[in-house]
């Protein structure tokens, strides 16, 4: 469980997040709705202690995030990167192998069972037909789910996600945020993820936090905080919800 408290962050002297409360429990997805610039990387960066809050405090499962050693972090703390460029054409096999760094030392290399337990998770989300291509040469989609995959070899607690669907078309998209629900459901992950669509947040996530000039000004379930009037004040614009055959649609 993820649970923060008052929660303080500055830059240049400059609030960037303010009084930031969020309880998250394990399995359920919570995604983080708001503009550009009001603070969604930032907290995803305090909670995997890239920065150090001024005020307040982060809990993972009761302990605080400060008390615990990177080494142990690493295996607790999982992430999909925004937007990747890659640079060295690894394997994906061996991309999804990083995954186990966390419980390596600097003298022992993965095994062969971890390379098996490699292929199982890339089967599992139906890429494993690119284990021995190179990762600079797979689409935009493709690599997200190499990336979700190495997260899941690092078998962690917490699966933080920036922005994972952007730039992808609809069919990618819908893929990899239906990946990220279903590992969510079966492996009992804490997920907490950034997006920019509304009707995204509104399919894929348990609880959504309306995050605005980095206070959070909404949060709970998806069907009690979206609404026009949310969507109004979260993004000064106006919206139409829609509601088809239980399905809920947002248009603006």
């Amino acid at each position: 469980m993820i649970k923060i408290e008052n929660l303080h962050f500055t830059y240049n002297g400059s609030f960037v997040l303010y009084d930031i409360n969020l309880e998250i429990e394990p399995g359920e997805v919570v995604t983080l709705l708001g503009p550009n610039g009001s603070g969604k990387t930032t907290l995803l960066k305090c909670i995997s202690n890239i920065f150090k809050p001024d005020k307040g405090c982060i809990y993972l499962d009761g302990r605080k995030l400060h008390e615990i050693s990177q080494s142990e972090l690493a295996r607790i703390i999982g992430g999909v990167p925004q937007g990747h460029n890659p640079t060295f054409p690894y394997k994906v096999i061996d991309i999804v192998v990083m995954g186990k760094t966390p419980y390596l030392n600097i003298f022992s290399s993965p095994s062969q069972e971890d390379y098996e337990n490699a292929k199982e998770i890339l089967d599992d989300l139906g890429i494993l037909w690119l284990a021995e291509r190179p990762y600079t040469q797979v689409s935009g989609g493709e690599r997200q789910l190499v990336f979700i995959s190495r997260a899941i070899m690092q078998n962690p607690k917490v699966l933080l996600l920036d922005e994972p669907v952007t730039h992808l078309d609809i069919k990618n998209r819908a893929k990899v945020l239906n990946t990220v629900k279903r590992i969510a459901m079966e492996k009992k992950l804490t997920v907490l993820m950034t997006l920019h669509e509304p009707n995204d947040a509104i399919v894929y996530s348990d609880k959504i936090a309306f995050i605005k000039k980095g206070q959070i000004v909404n949060y709970g379930h998806t069907n009690t905080v979206v609404n026009e009037k949310n969507l109004q004040e979260l993004y000064d614009m106006s919206f139409n919800i829609l509601t088809q055959n239980n399905a809920r649609v947002v248009t603006y």
